[in-house]
């Protein structure tokens, strides 16, 4: 326990690989890559990255080239990892440099990105693709546009994200598949990334090359549903653990108002009051 904040949370690295092996044998063929951004969420690459590793894990995914130098850093020397990291900064030589030093793949989000990458290099690279989300991403119309270009790009990666694969019935899935697949028709040399953990669970069919697994590590399939799901959440395990000293109760009567939107609790009420922050 904390001596300073009352709480400790207790995470279970085993739990962790365990949840990357039953991830993997439902995804396989396809490979299945780690989605760790943010410190892996918080929890620490220097403990989570050699897990993953150890697990077998030679894919990574990271929200900057930061990022994908401290997981890099976190690992066995010179591991035989790719690093994927979304890019928003400039693209030149030193970033270039510093992508190699440290095996980072950039993922390009932008048609500008990708027209000045194009320009320094030829190494292996990442296009995110718009599907629906009306955000980052090139258009699927603006890669087939310059597919004998990017034909030439050894380890080329063509990534999607499916913006509402925890309904199984949306319509919208099936299209943004097919999207994909004009591009893989185009460029057939190319890996391709549609689904993350939600999207794994739709069918064989959404799988393609490399599933990107990132809450289904934590033991969490988000809001799907499917029989898929329930089978494999039966077989993971959660890896947190959080305990708490109790510093206080308080009787709350049937009436009296208790926490934020002064609402009443319908019923006399005995509170217990954790060591949880505020």
């Amino acid at each position: 326990m904390n001596n300073f904040s009352g709480s400790s949370l207790h995470v279970s690295l085993q739990a962790i690989s365990h949840n990357f092996a039953v991830m993997r044998e439902h995804v396989a063929p396809a490979r299945l890559a780690a989605v760790i951004k943010h410190n892996a969420l918080g929890l620490g690459y220097s403990s989570v990255a050699p897990t993953l590793y150890a697990a077998g894990c030679r894919h990574f995914y990271v929200a900057d080239p930061l990022e994908g130098k401290a997981l890099y850093e976190s690992l066995p020397a010179l591991p035989d990892v790719t690093i994927f990291s979304f890019i928003t900064g400039a693209i030149s030589p030193e970033s270039l440099q510093f992508w190699k030093r440290y095996n980072i793949q950039p993922v390009l989000s932008t048609k500008q990105h990708l027209l000045d990458y194009l320009k320094i290099s030829r190494e292996p690279c990442s296009v995110r693709i718009n599907l629906g989300h009306n955000m980052i991403g090139l258009e699927v119309e603006d890669v087939l546009n310059i597919s004998n270009q990017l034909a030439n790009i050894t380890g080329l990666t063509i990534l999607g994200h499916l913006p509402n694969a925890d309904n199984s019935q949306d319509d919208g899935n099936q299209l943004f598949l097919k999207s994909i697949l004009r591009i893989k028709n185009a460029l057939p040399h190319a890996t391709y990334s549609l689904s993350a953990t939600a999207g794994s669970l739709l069918g064989k069919d959404f799988l393609l090359d490399e599933v990107r697994c990132g809450v289904g590590l934590f033991g969490s399939l988000t809001a799907s549903n499917t029989q898929t799901a329930m089978e494999i959440e039966k077989k993971m395990t959660f890896p947190l653990r959080l305990e708490s000293q109790v510093i206080g109760t308080r009787h709350v009567k049937k009436g009296e108002n208790m926490g934020y939107g002064h609402k009443p609790v319908k019923h006399d009420v005995q509170a217990v009051l954790l060591s949880c922050g505020f």
